[in-house]
């Protein structure tokens, strides 16, 4: 494992260990997750926040890979930045041959070919979260500025811890770069609790990302399996690969959706270090996320 692989553990050792020392944790919610959730040959963290500034975790402040929920903080990023200049969603985007790479997931390539096109912004960001295209999303980057440019961001919307050191390209070149994008739980429910409530960030910029997330091709097996449809379920979700001992590195769901009273609950439930399944290990987002809808 190299050097940020090293780090990460570092800073999981570091964060976690107030967590992990505290054997008796309080509230019905931390209690119904770890009976449902501490057995699993994994480990999971939760972190659940309401509009009114409730929260509620578990593990909630352990490190995570992100893997590809920080296509999240990405979109944040550029719309925040949209809505600060007014620009515009419907704008073109030139998408050249050479970005379009082989052997990365990218439904946008394999539907749209690999010669080139121009597509609206808008689109391009729907591909990012919605289908969770790997070539999109480094494109998206390099239009906010950078990966620096995204974590000051994020941090600024209240997303801190954060690491961000490879795109999509980066990670999949070696399989331990999974762990060179980190944060926690709590981390990203606050970040999206943080961009969809920001007083300066207008509202059709915060409709579009929801809609992107409201229309997600991916993880109906994770928070989605464990909500009703009236919840009205706006998530991102992140996979990494298996080592060659099987294991899952990561297996991420993020997003909000609405309790029975119609309270908005911002979620960020992350799984790593799997050895279940991958039906066993999404069962654990879904089983996190039935808790959590039902509040007690």
């Amino acid at each position: 494992m190299r050097a940020r692989g090293i780090s990460f553990w570092l800073a999981c050792l570091s964060l976690a260990f107030s967590t992990w020392a505290v054997a008796a944790e309080t509230g019905t919610l931390e209690a119904r997750w770890r009976e449902e959730l501490s057995s699993a040959r994994a480990v999971v963290g939760v972190a659940v926040l309401d509009e009114n500034g409730g929260e509620a975790g578990y593990h909630a402040d352990v490190p995570f890979p992100l893997a590809s929920v920080f296509k999240l903080h990405v979109a944040a990023c550029l719309l925040e930045r949209l809505s600060q200049e007014g620009g515009s969603l419907t704008q073109p985007v030139r998408v050249a041959r050479e970005r379009l790479i082989p052997g990365t997931w990218s439904p946008m390539r394999d539907e749209l070919g690999a010669e080139g096109f121009t597509l609206p912004l808008r689109e391009l960001l729907r591909y990012m979260i919605a289908d969770s295209d790997n070539i999109a999303c480094d494109i998206l980057i390099d239009m906010t500025g950078g990966l620096d440019r995204v974590r000051a961001c994020a941090a600024s919307l209240g997303g801190a811890p954060l690491e961000l050191r490879e795109n999509e390209d980066g990670m999949h070149a070696e399989i331990y770069r999974q762990y060179a994008n980190w944060s926690t739980p709590r981390a990203v429910a606050r970040f999206l609790r943080g961009f969809f409530e920001a007083k300066h960030i207008a509202a059709p910029y915060k409709d579009c990302l929801a809609e992107c997330m409201r229309a997600a091709t991916t993880g109906r097996g994770r928070l989605a399996a464990g909500l009703p449809p009236e919840a009205g379920l706006a998530h991102k979700t992140g996979t990494s690969d298996r080592s060659a001992g099987g294991m899952r590195f990561a297996c991420n769901d993020a997003g909000f959706f609405a309790r029975p009273d119609g309270r908005r609950v911002y979620m960020a439930a992350f799984v790593m270090q799997s050895l279940e399944s991958d039906a066993a290990t999404e069962a654990l987002l879904a089983a996190a996320a039935r808790i959590a809808y039902d509040g007690k």
